[in-house]
């Protein structure tokens, strides 16, 4: 995982206490991650791709690739 020093777990302590405003437990980060759906992923990706002209990068041979306009 992310956190292999003492410097990014309290990194990561802070950021759930500023933002929760409490330390959430493994089990309950498990939970949170297994609960979202795949609407939960469509929803967000069409609020931050809406509108916008997004940079598509590929390490493959593009031609069979529609084109995304």
């Amino acid at each position: 995982m992310q956190y292999d020093g003492t410097s990014k777990v309290c990194e990561g302590i802070g950021r759930q206490i500023l933002t929760l405003g409490r330390r959430l437990s493994p089990f309950e980060v498990y939970t949170r991650i297994n609960e979202i759906t795949v609407a939960d992923v469509q929803r967000v990706a069409y609020t931050l791709l809406r509108d916008v002209s997004p940079a598509v990068t590929a390490i493959v041979l593009t031609a069979n690739y529609h084109d995304y306009n």
